[in-house]
């Protein structure tokens, strides 16, 4: 398991990084029960993680390592941790590998990341929209439960 320092720094950070954690997930098709298994932690212990509550700091480095994520979430390129830029910016010269330019290389990288910006851009928008119909089912779910004890209050008070 990777060592990582994976300290919360604050609600922003833990909020942000649980939602990094729930989109990575989703993108890599992992169910939070397959998730949390091949963690080696529960299912409830994976939904605090992605609800931004703590957790020990062994659970959060194994559900890191399991998404490629380094410990602000981000995905973690060639093993280590690196700024996509940087990876980018290093591509220069001429050089050809198995009949393709860093140039050709560097353009494909720019098409992928353009797509995935894309990719992240729907997963963010779909899941704020999950959120909100969670939230609607809840609330309607607290009414109906409300109205009901109103009505059989009102059942019983009746002769």
């Amino acid at each position: 398991m990777t060592n990582v320092d994976c300290h919360y720094e604050g609600v922003e950070f833990r909020d942000a990084l649980a939602a990094k954690i729930r989109r990575a997930r989703m993108a890599q098709r992992y169910s939070v029960s397959a998730a949390a298994s091949a963690s080696g932690m529960s299912r409830d212990t994976w939904k605090k993680i992605e609800s931004g509550r703590p957790v020990q700091d062994t659970n959060l480095a194994a559900a890191l390592e399991l998404l490629s994520l380094d410990e602000a979430g981000d995905p973690i390129v060639g093993g280590a941790s690196q700024d996509a830029d940087q990876f980018v910016e290093s591509l220069t010269g001429e050089r050809v590998v198995g009949g393709v330019s860093n140039e050709d290389l560097l353009r494909e990288i720019l098409r992928s990341r353009a797509e995935s910006d894309q990719i992240r851009a729907a997963v963010g928008d779909l899941d704020s929209r999950l959120i909100i119909v969670e939230t609607t089912a809840k609330s309607t779910r607290g009414l109906v439960a409300a109205l009901s004890e109103r009505v059989a209050g009102l059942e019983q008070q009746s002769p």
